[in-house]
């Protein structure tokens, strides 16, 4: 379970944690939906701005969390769309500070969520 230690709120009940480079690569991908209690944990092993996310193989929207070290909310994308056939169209979602960990839950997931929140696993 991740919860909101600032606001005092349970933010996902389920969460699988991709720490190896292919269940980061992997991610979310190909899969039809995330449950409202369901999130993904990805684990960076160096904390960076360059720790980069893109919606490729993704067929729901998602809200993304950038955390830091001491668990620390430092940038939320909200309602990411999947990525369309169009390369022109395609983004990475960064953090703007060194992230290392990044929360991948439903859209509207974050919505109580701000930036300098610290959460708790």
């Amino acid at each position: 379970m991740i919860y909101n230690k600032t606001r005092g709120e349970k933010v996902v009940e389920n969460v699988i944690v991709a720490g190896s480079m292919l269940q980061k690569a992997r991610g979310l991908m190909f899969r039809k939906g995330l449950n409202g209690n369901d999130a993904m944990l990805l684990v960076f092993e160096n904390p960076s701005e360059s720790n980069g996310i893109w919606m490729f193989g993704m067929r729901f929207p998602i809200d993304l969390v950038f955390i830091d070290e001491d668990w620390r909310v430092i940038k939320i994308h909200r309602n990411i769309k999947p990525l369309g056939w169009r390369p022109g169209s395609w983004k990475v979602y960064y953090p703007d500070d060194k992230a290392k960990y990044a929360l991948e839950m439903a859209a509207g997931r974050a919505n109580g969520m701000g930036l300098g929140d610290v959460l708790g696993f």
